[in-house]
């Protein structure tokens, strides 16, 4: 068990969750295995857990995709491939790697590419995106589409038969916190892979509707993306907007789909961490402690087996300057949610950082605390009528603390 457990003793998505600390455990391990690659910042692997593939900056400032073989005790690579000019979106000179998701079957990858030419960012004219699809392990392109602007997170199927695509559309390079206008609302691209990856071609691209949202509601930006085991939905994260959509597939084809947006709310909380009297230099807390309201903003989200409920990697990366009077920055924490109205079901509290606190590990107080962007969901030890879910946010050499 690694990091805070959200326990209900109820199969019903409307119970209520409670943040519980599970017990101290010593972890242990060794090494089997390194591959350097660099830049490498998104993993992914097959199914069968031996191929991996990784996306990021090379050494020379360009973008590569690599895939590595996984050995019982070893890691090597097996190819490598620059995105060829041919390739990158249309009016765009340079590229990030943003997005990565292999196939159910493990034959192929969605890798998502993001203009970030210069003079296109600075004038705030960012051009719409592509998703390529690469097999495995050999990274032969096999087709692309363009997508909507700066897509950031891309999602396959567990059938296969389509994929999601979040497309954050950041508009600033530099400095995003607070936004400027003109603000462009993200978007969710709908891509059709039911005649194979060489065939894949682009079913809509949905803007997102301001409905629901009170945070910078002409501004959502999508952020992380999951789908439901049974195709029916997809969730998407709205990070700065502390907000979820829930995309409704209702047909494979233009106009088969509906986007309702959950607003996750506030939450009052009293700061374990002290940063009234927290340094630069990340020492542990001394001194009072202090109550304050901040908002939810979700990076990684995680959906229940049964589509019930869903799980949010509170990261809370927004700037005070963006919110309506009395609501802060530090929001970290992991909530559960019905993942049909958008509920509260429960979260974490400030558990996250009372575990920092007591692990004694760096409590980054310069940079607003524990940052939790990654979350995933299973069942511990049997659960309660198979109920009890257990939330893991890996990352930190303890506490499952994701920094």
């Amino acid at each position: 068990i690694c990091g805070i457990l959200l326990a209900g003793c109820n199969s019903s998505a409307t119970a209520p969750f409670q943040a519980i600390e599970p017990p101290p455990v010593q972890v242990t391990g060794t090494v089997a295995a390194t591959l350097t690659v660099t830049g490498a910042e998104l993993v992914d692997v097959t199914p069968d857990g031996r191929t991996g593939i990784t996306i990021g900056n090379s050494a020379t400032g360009e973008d590569e995709i690599t895939t590595f073989a996984i050995g019982a005790s070893s890691l090597s690579p097996i190819a490598t491939l620059r995105i060829p000019a041919a390739n990158l979106p249309a009016g765009s000179a340079e590229v990030d790697l943003t997005g990565v998701a292999v196939s159910p079957d493990g034959s192929y990858a969605l890798v998502a590419l993001k203009d970030k030419t210069p003079a296109n960012l600075n004038a705030y004219d960012e051009k719409p995106g592509k998703v390529i699809a690469v097999s495995l392990p050999n990274l032969q392109i096999l087709s692309e589409v363009t997508v909507g602007i700066g897509p950031d997170t891309v999602a396959i199927a567990p059938n296969g038969q389509f994929a999601v695509v979040g497309n954050e559309d950041e508009e600033l390079n530099v400095d995003e916190e607070p936004l400027i206008p003109p603000r462009r609302p993200g978007s969710v691209s709908i891509l059709d892979l039911r005649q194979g990856p060489a065939q894949m071609r682009l079913i809509e691209t949905l803007t997102i509707p301001p409905t629901g949202i009170r945070i910078l509601p002409d501004d959502p930006q999508p952020e992380t993306v999951r789908i439901s085991r049974d195709r029916r939905f997809a969730l998407v994260t709205w990070q700065e907007n502390r907000a979820v959509a829930r995309v409704d597939i209702n047909s494979l084809a233009p106009g088969g789909f509906r986007i309702t947006n959950f607003d996750l709310g506030s939450r009052y909380l009293v700061d374990s961490m002290g940063r009234g009297v927290c340094t630069s230099s990340d020492g542990y807390v001394r001194g009072r402690i202090a109550p304050f309201t901040a908002s939810r903003e979700p990076d990684g989200i995680a959906i229940s087996p049964d589509g019930r409920f869903f799980i949010t990697a509170d990261e809370d990366n927004v700037a005070v300057a963006d919110y309506d009077a009395g609501e802060g920055d530090r929001g970290r924490s992991i909530s559960a949610f019905d993942a049909v109205t958008g509920a509260l079901l429960g979260d974490s509290g400030n558990l996250i950082e009372q575990l920092v606190v007591r692990e004694r590990l760096p409590m980054r107080c310069s940079s607003k605390g524990p940052e939790p962007e990654v979350v995933d969901l299973g069942v511990v030890e049997g659960g309660c009528g198979g109920a009890t879910v257990g939330v893991c946010v890996p990352g930190a050499l303890r506490c499952g603390v994701h920094f």
